[in-house]
């Protein structure tokens, strides 16, 4: 600048200050270049449709931030602009305005980086991941085979909501049911719109084997607890046991010659026993890895609930004893309706491969706010 700093005002100072931080601060400038690169990945025809994915998702998360960091650089550039027509100024009327113009565009920027800082840990907190399982109640086979059809309807609104679907375990029966199933899912905002889901879900259907064409009830029990990376709980070895055997496939075809898959049992006297069997992996190691995970989402949950109030009533009020009376939801075959019987809300469609389309459930979903 030409003017010699003691010619300067005070105020003129402190704008140059601010101007020189943000120079140096420069925020915006990572989410612009992160997001110019995931554009240029997506581009790249080699690559996978799950790693594709992966970068679309992440584009979708950081454009908010995008739209506030691309603000933030135009008020900038302005800032700078205005700085060059200033070394040709003196302390007068006009210099005095173009001040005030970057003052005021540095307040700009200020509340944006606020914005920004806002947004990015509110997206951090929605980013979540959840455990669910899945247990067939009443109705033996005909309650495995609807277990497999909610696995399926859950698969298929987290494929359309781009979240992350890893099957931890399952266990399968010789016709196709679920003995159980374990789910890891992640994505913005999984928690919160899927921790309606925990309940008794019914069915009345006919069974394929009922030849008299009798209608039968059956349940099956969802469970969805949060993942929480940074909560400190310890696991006591003591009461920890680890079983390893053979994993079987269904109808208890041996599937491995090794002894790969693993139970951990833990006995916790002020708590209710946790049992975690995992055979997905051919390995030990990662089945006992998967297998860990799965206990301390379980060990969370139940000492968050423990300490708000009796465990047993909490855990009878979640999803019940997976008795036919004790219900969220029902899907009536017969009658090609599904009802929540929390907020009442009844759609007239049911899909055969996966009980409801994304968009049915969407409005189940919605309904429960």
């Amino acid at each position: 600048m030409n003017i010699k700093s003691g010619n300067i005002s005070k105020n003129t100072l402190k704008i140059l200050s601010k101007i020189d931080e943000a120079k140096q601060n420069n925020w915006w400038k990572e989410i612009i270049e992160e997001y110019a690169f995931l554009e240029k990945k997506s581009e790249d025809m080699f690559l996978s449709g799950a790693e594709k994915a992966d970068v679309y998702k992440r584009m979708g998360m950081i454009f908010k931030e995008l739209e506030i960091s691309k603000k933030a650089e135009l008020a900038f550039d302005t800032i700078l602009q205005i700085e060059e027509l200033s070394k040709f100024e003196q302390e007068d009327e006009f210099a005095n305005e173009l001040r005030k113009e970057q003052s005021d565009l540095l307040n700009d920027l200020e509340k944006l980086k606020t914005d920004f800082s806002d947004l990015k840990n509110k997206t951090q907190e929605s980013d979540q991941s959840i455990i669910m399982e899945i247990k067939p109640g009443v109705g033996g086979d005909e309650a495995a085979l609807f277990s497999s059809l909610l696995l399926s309807m859950y698969a298929n609104y987290c494929t359309n909501r781009k979240f992350k679907f890893e099957i931890i375990n399952q266990n399968i029966t010789d016709i196709g049911g679920l003995k159980e199933v374990i789910i890891n899912i992640s994505g913005e905002n999984a928690f919160n719109l899927l921790k309606n889901e925990s309940g008794v879900h019914r069915v009345q259907r006919v069974p394929k084997t009922e030849s008299s064409g009798r209608i039968h009830t059956s349940t099956s029990a969802v469970s969805v607890m949060q993942e929480k990376e940074n909560v400190d709980i310890k696991i006591d070895e003591n009461y920890l046991r680890v079983d390893v055997y053979r994993s079987s496939g269904p109808g208890g075809q041996s599937v491995n010659t090794t002894d790969s898959a693993v139970r951990l049992t833990y006995s916790d006297p002020d708590l209710d026993t946790i049992t975690v069997c995992i055979q997905d992996e051919k390995s030990q190691h990662k089945n006992k890895e998967k297998g860990m995970k799965v206990l301390k989402t379980r060990l969370v949950d139940m000492v968050e609930r423990k300490e708000q109030e009796n465990l047993a009533s909490i855990k009878k009020e979640q999803i019940g004893s997976a008795d036919r009376s004790e219900k969220i939801r029902t899907y009536n075959f017969p009658q090609n309706r599904i009802t929540d019987h929390r907020s009442k809300v009844t759609i007239h469609s049911i899909n055969d491969s996966n009980l409801m389309t994304f968009e049915s459930m969407e409005k189940i979903i919605k309904s429960l706010e």
